[in-house]
């Protein structure tokens, strides 16, 4: 078996802090963009429909998110990284996130997945803190170690993450409608 290299996140990616809102966010429906707070992303992915735009309220516009970047959770009661497809225009990340730009041929897909995965959550569980709050401080992340296959095996495995995410979305939106479906047999029947 090839010995894989071992490489820290902050040789692979740029690691930026989402953007700083002081005090209150105020939701303004033409704001000048929109902002990812936590209540809007989950492991499974950034409910993008419920995004709040707001205007400018710091000395610079942040930096917005790109296709391929990965937004990381590392405070609250989860740890968690969701690979960016596709994204509107001027869209960021809130303060309570990392971003991290892999390197051009690096896919955000593999990044996360790590990062999700058994060692991954392992490797930060043990390393930010013990309490029931997790805060999984910069130097944590940047030294986050992620194995990296050859370029044809990345992107193989970035697709096959891609595959399953796909698979579990239609899953569970099979899921909900059947449900739906079982409510409403269920309250006719009763109300017959």
């Amino acid at each position: 078996m090839k010995e894989l290299k071992h490489v820290p996140l902050k040789e692979i990616t740029k690691i930026r802090t989402g953007y700083a809102v002081r005090g209150r966010l105020i939701e303004d429906p033409d704001g000048a963009f929109s902002i990812i707070q936590m209540k809007d992303a989950s492991p499974e992915g950034i409910n993008w429909g419920e995004l709040v735009r707001i205007n400018q309220v710091g000395l610079s516009l942040p930096d917005f998110l790109k296709p391929n970047d990965v937004v990381f959770c590392g405070r609250g009661t989860r740890i968690f990284a969701v690979p960016i497809s596709t994204v509107d225009k001027n869209t960021a990340a809130g303060q309570q996130f990392s971003v991290l730009t892999p390197q051009s041929n690096l896919p955000a897909e593999y990044i996360a997945w790590y990062i999700n995965s058994s060692p991954g959550q392992h490797y930060f569980r043990k390393n930010a803190g013990a309490s029931l709050l997790i805060n999984v401080n910069r130097r944590v992340l940047e030294n986050c170690t992620i194995p990296l296959p050859n370029d044809n095996d990345i992107h193989i495995f970035a697709e096959l993450v891609k595959s399953v995410n796909h698979e579990k979305q239609i899953m569970d939106e099979l899921y909900a409608k059947k449900q739906q479906l079982l409510e409403s047999i269920i309250l006719k029947g009763l109300n017959s």
